[in-house]
């Protein structure tokens, strides 16, 4: 991460610690794992591999007709052909890369307790902040799978600012699961958040 007027790295605990309020403090940071948050896009290769091979294939064969054009009758008309591909050859490599960007994405990405909120930084091209007041918390779930590795779900009676769906955050609408996807020390989170979770009505 780095510092945006001069170019100078900046740890991701100044970056949170310059997102508190007054009276507000830092009580834990973390990070999704990356590599879990890349295997979500791993099977879009079962639909676009077939569909890029499909689509280069097609390039090919339409290059190699406009190599052809000058003995045909066809003339400039067989060039819209490989214009034709190119979208779909973009897209297919596009989503092939999805694991790799959410894998990126996950490196740039940290979620941190207050005393007053959950927040989620993601310090890419854009600096995206999302937090979520901690009182309106309830119903908090702790799924671990390793000894030090796991999830936190919850429910939220307000409705969070969504936009970007960083991959190790899982915030939905009013009521549905929320949380954090993929961090160390899941039972130390579940215990700040239960100290504000309030009963449900």
């Amino acid at each position: 991460m780095y510092n945006r007027d001069h170019d100078t790295p900046v740890s991701p605990a100044s970056l949170l610690q310059a997102e508190m309020e007054p009276g507000e403090h830092l009580l834990w940071w973390g990070q999704p794992d990356p590599k879990r948050a890349s295997r979500k896009g791993w099977w879009l290769w079962l639909f676009f591999a077939p569909w890029t091979l499909f689509s280069l294939f097609w390039e090919g064969a339409a290059i190699y007709a406009v190599t052809q054009a000058a003995e045909t009758e066809m003339g400039w008309f067989v060039i819209i052909f490989p214009v034709f591909g190119v979208p779909f050859v973009l897209t297919g490599l596009y989503m092939l890369a999805t694991p790799w960007r959410a894998y990126r994405e996950a490196e740039r990405t940290w979620h941190a307790v207050t005393s007053k909120r959950v927040i989620t930084l993601v310090d890419g091209r854009e600096r995206k902040i999302l937090s979520l007041d901690r009182g309106a918390i309830r119903n908090i779930h702790r799924i671990e799978r390793s000894p030090t590795d796991g999830d936190i779900l919850f429910e939220t009676t307000d409705m969070p600012v969504v936009g970007g769906f960083p991959p190790g955050l899982a915030f939905a609408a009013k009521g549905a699961a929320n949380g954090f996807l993929g961090i160390r020390e899941p039972r130390q989170v579940e215990r700040l958040l239960r100290r504000a979770e309030t009963p449900s009505s």
